[in-house]
């Protein structure tokens, strides 16, 4: 099933982070770091919710177990189970967006780190295996989009630069996102 491919990412301002004031003259890149290590509590939350999730967005095909494409069907059977479900994406990265391919190898990254500390099927990973919501965008057989959240989803395996298997807890349609 050919769709798009919404991988989310930490929103933030890039204003905050501008480091040209900083060393304008002796010890004001150590005036800077004592104002904001001073700030209020209360002060920091605010910052830290006025940042968002977003999602980035790539071209994606996305196939069943059994490395078939996935159906529309197929999908549905899963919507409102109760089990883990094997799915395979390619990818085309010539059509991801800026932070589509970082996060993606950020959460690659962050799956094998797991590799030194637990077995690959030892239940106790599961519990701390770095999760996803990511989402997707497919047209119906009416020609009409479909949005879907493939909810809780974990990083199997990566098998090259386009192919990777994952675990998707839930399967949930929406009107929009």
């Amino acid at each position: 099933m050919k769709c798009d491919l919404y991988i989310p990412y930490y929103g933030y301002d890039d204003k905050k982070f501008d480091m040209n004031d900083f060393y304008s003259e002796n010890n004001s890149y150590i005036d800077a770091l004592r104002k904001y290590a001073t700030q209020d509590s209360e002060e920091m939350q605010y910052e830290l919710e006025k940042n968002e999730t977003k999602y980035a967005k790539c071209k994606c095909t996305l196939y069943d177990e059994d490395n078939n494409p996935m159906t529309i069907d197929k999908l549905l059977g899963y919507y409102g189970k109760n089990e883990l479900i094997m799915m395979i994406l390619e990818i085309d990265l010539s059509s991801a967006e800026e932070e589509f391919e970082g996060e993606l190898n950020g959460w690659v990254n962050d799956h094998y780190r797991l590799d030194s500390k637990f077995e690959r099927c030892d239940n106790d990973r599961f519990l701390v295996e770095p999760k996803r919501d990511l989402k997707i965008v497919f047209k119906n057989l009416k020609g009409n989009d479909t949005y879907c959240t493939l909810a809780n989803t974990m990083m199997f395996e990566k098998g090259d630069a386009e192919h990777y298997f994952i675990i998707v807890d839930k399967v949930i349609f929406t009107k929009s996102f």
